[in-house]
């Protein structure tokens, strides 16, 4: 008789570290988390002090970085400040952050000191961000700094226009014409993401299941391959059948 608890006791051990260990190393749940999304560009308007005849501000939405807007140098140096005015065709909610990606050669018209404004008309913008952003001391360091700056808001914003202010640039001695450049410019929104595939992961958009023993009818086995949870945390798909497979054969094993 003692035998026999002992067994239960010992099949019930070990079936809860076997339910538990599901959980903490069996499956890796993704869940979306809160980052910045890009706009679609189509509709952009983008109006600025002058431009060039060859480098266009039609290039700044173009996707194509190795395009620039600038400013006409031919006419002598930009004044600044000077404006450039985003209009985006219709109010955008939890607008949150400016992307300015400078000229991948060359050093003239980074932007370097700036103001972001933000609002639904043009007559009620506020200040949204302020900043700097350095390019470096020497042309030799200004022309290797071609990554993204960010201009991050104070909070998120509903907006229809976005106004840069332009203060200051770098300028390429002996040049004395003062510029504006920009590849490209992006607005993004705060929303949801989907986390980055951790180190070592296959992304599972790129796997699928070829062969199993056997499934339940609405719980097929490619639910291995969604990670996901239901309203309130609940998990859903094929592990929550296979633990329910497993705590029935705990339950078999209790009872013999």
């Amino acid at each position: 008789m003692k035998g026999n608890l002992l067994k239960k006791v010992i099949s019930c051990v070990l079936g809860a570290t076997m339910v538990t260990s599901m959980f903490v190393t069996g499956f890796s749940f993704a869940s979306a988390e809160v980052g910045y999304i890009n706009l679609d560009r189509t509709d952009f308007k983008i109006t600025v002090p002058s431009a060039y005849g060859s480098n266009p501000s039609t290039y700044m939405p173009d996707g194509n970085k190795s395009t620039i807007w600038e400013t006409d140098w031919s006419q002598g140096s930009t004044q600044l400040p000077a404006e450039i005015l985003v209009d985006m065709g219709e109010v955008k909610e939890n607008v949150s952050r400016v992307i300015y990606t400078p000229r991948q050669t060359d050093v003239n018209g980074k932007i370097k000191d700036y103001k972001v404004y933000a609002g639904e008309t043009t007559e009620d913008m506020q200040l949204v961000s302020e900043g700097s952003w350095d390019w470096g001391s020497t042309n030799t360091e200004i022309a290797a700094k071609i990554d993204d700056a960010y201009a991050d808001f104070d909070i998120p914003v509903n907006a229809r226009y976005i106004k840069i202010l332009v203060e200051s640039a770098t300028t390429k001695p002996p040049d004395p014409n003062q510029t504006i450049t920009c590849a490209e410019l992006n607005i993004a929104v705060e929303g949801e993401v989907e986390p980055p595939v951790p180190d070592g992961k296959i992304p599972q958009n790129e796997m699928s299941v070829e062969y199993v023993v056997s499934q339940y009818g609405g719980s097929p086995a490619k639910k291995c391959l969604t990670e996901t949870r239901a309203p309130g945390g609940n998990l859903t798909g094929a592990p929550v059948q296979l633990i329910l497979n497993r705590a029935i054969t705990l339950l078999l094993i209790w009872v013999k």
